[in-house]
């Protein structure tokens, strides 16, 4: 599983380029997009969506386009009735570009009307109790099943880490670096070591 993370500094930023992190842009960060570097991009929707920022981000980011695991598409944070419909307006603006397209799925989600057909990725969203709950690991499992890329946001915990890892998660992301990334840059990386030595789960075995 990669951690995607925004390099607040050039140790954060070797790591990006030795591909043992992400790089997660948001409209809201400065796009410095290196051509050999794995990435993703967010919406802004957590913090408030602009559209106007996010535009300019998709064009400026269109170039790296096929080297990109996902843009989330515009959402609203745990309201799944409205985050399908900005997705019904968004996901082919977003296609156009040529960026694979990531559903965020709220509270209220299920599997049964997620338009599996129109979406690349799957990023797990909503309330914490929603997310780390039954519902979401279901939706997340019949991604796995679609060959869907899985990530989760707002992972600041080994703990939450490791939860991602169970239930099939390919990437992760959280602010955990941005409060001190000098300090807590090692131990996010001894986090990622302990869940790739960890034995493999899975929350669906029998």
């Amino acid at each position: 599983m990669l951690y995607l993370v925004t390099p607040h500094n050039e140790s954060i930023r070797d790591l990006i380029a030795k591909r043992e992190l992400g790089l997660f842009i948001t409209p809201f960060t400065g796009i410095r997009q290196r051509a050999d570097e794995t990435w993703a991009a967010d919406n802004g929707a957590f913090t408030g969506f602009k559209a106007t920022k996010y535009l300019r981000m998709l064009e400026l980011l269109e170039p790296h386009a096929k080297s990109s695991l996902f843009v989330a598409v515009p959402d609203q944070v745990a309201d799944w009735t409205t985050t399908l419909e900005l997705y019904q307006h968004w996901n082919q603006k977003v296609a156009a570009y040529g960026y694979p397209r990531a559903l965020v799925i709220q509270n209220g989600a299920t599997s049964e009307v997620i338009p599996w057909d129109d979406c690349e990725a799957i990023f797990i969203g909503g309330t914490t109790d929603w997310k780390l709950g039954p519902m979401a690991a279901q939706i997340s499992h019949v991604a796995k099943t679609k060959n869907k890329h899985l990530h989760m946001g707002r992972v600041n915990s080994l703990r939450r880490l490791m939860y991602a890892n169970s239930i099939g998660c390919d990437s992760a992301d959280g602010t955990f670096l941005k409060f001190g990334p000098d300090k807590n840059l090692g131990r996010l990386m001894r986090w990622i070591e302990a869940v790739h030595n960890a034995p493999q789960t899975n929350l669906f075995a029998n």
